[in-house]
């Protein structure tokens, strides 16, 4: 909620927040930049969507869905290893969005992702190492990724 402003969908909200408050975020600027980072973003939300799912299924279990998930950030990965960032060397939506799911992907692996893909915890590290958000990660308090109706970290 923001005034009269009230969005519930995430992607929105990532969209949003950058368009107000750090436009440069979007890529508007480069039509190459801005596909990509696009392009990336439906990337990292496919996997997203398909990871919580599994979080919420009657079948929910941490070490099956660590695998996957592992897997299901393969492609991502291989872009990382060739680029600073998704979009590659400026900074966009999408990189947020990604990192909260290489947090997830962490927890449910415990570390091991950081292990078959190195450079994800590079990433995550360039990514939480940036001015403003430094600070907030060194005093944020933990949330779960998921409602308390998910069988996997709730």
């Amino acid at each position: 909620m923001d005034g009269k402003v009230s969005i519930t969908e995430s992607s929105a909200i990532h969209r949003y927040c950058a368009k107000k408050w750090c436009p440069e975020l979007l890529n508007l600027d480069d039509a190459e930049s801005y596909a990509k980072a696009e392009m990336m973003w439906g990337v990292v939300a496919d996997a997203k969507s398909f990871i919580t799912m599994q979080c919420y299924s009657e079948f929910g279990n941490k070490n099956i869905l660590a695998t996957k998930a592992i897997k299901r950030v393969e492609l991502l990965a291989r872009a990382l290893s060739e680029n600073k960032y998704l979009a590659g060397s400026k900074l966009c939506c999408a990189d947020f969005a990604f990192v909260e799911l290489v947090e997830f992907i962490e927890f449910l692996s415990d570390g091991n992702v950081f292990e078959k893909y190195p450079v994800l915890m590079k990433y995550r590290n360039s990514i939480f190492d940036l001015p403003g958000l430094k600070e907030y990660i060194g005093k944020r308090d933990y949330l779960t990724f998921n409602n308390k109706v998910a069988k996997i970290n709730n």
